[in-house]
């Protein structure tokens, strides 16, 4: 009861200038209250680690971190919807839609170049040639088990590469 106290306590404190400080960054208030919301729940998540001393520190790095997190994806946003407004203009729609493709596995392409041997295969074998997880862990011999979680840890590098790239 009492630690939970001292968060109720810490949240009415410093909700308010963890807005203002974000909104430095984000302009749009709501946007601002959604990433200063979470970073109190990341914060709640992981209070055990933490001593009470550095919550305030903790608290204004991670929303100075996620402010710039926040315009380095937005400048990447208005970089790529700059090069799609200028291709639009240049390529018909099924021009357009083939450059996007290419990109997207351009993008895939170089997060599989960076992973391990075996997630590589995996992913390559099931997402892009389609093959059956029995199959593949017939070929590879590795368990069925394995063969799920080398695809779900090679599909979240993926997905994180393309978030990356695309907001």
């Amino acid at each position: 009861m009492e630690k939970n106290e001292q968060w109720a306590a810490f949240y009415e404190k410093y909700y308010p200038k963890g807005i203002r400080y974000m909104r430095l960054f984000i302009y749009n208030d709501e946007e601002a209250r959604d990433v200063v919301s979470n970073i109190f729940l990341n914060m709640l998540e992981q209070s055990d680690r933490l001593a009470e001393a550095n919550a305030e520190a903790w608290f204004f790095s991670m929303v100075r971190s996620r402010g710039l997190d926040y315009v380095r994806r937005l400048k990447c946003l208005r970089k790529v919807e700059e090069r799609m407004k200028q291709t639009a203009d240049r390529y018909s729609d099924d021009e357009f839609v083939a450059l996007c493709q290419r990109e997207m596995f351009r993008i895939i392409g170089q997060t599989l170049s960076e992973m391990d041997s075996t997630q590589e295969r995996v992913f390559r074998e099931i997402r892009l040639e389609g093959r059956s997880y029995s199959d593949v862990e017939q070929d590879m011999n590795i368990s069925k088990r394995s063969v799920e979680y080398q695809l779900r840890k090679a599909t979240e590098k993926v997905r994180k590469r393309l978030m990356q790239m695309y907001g």
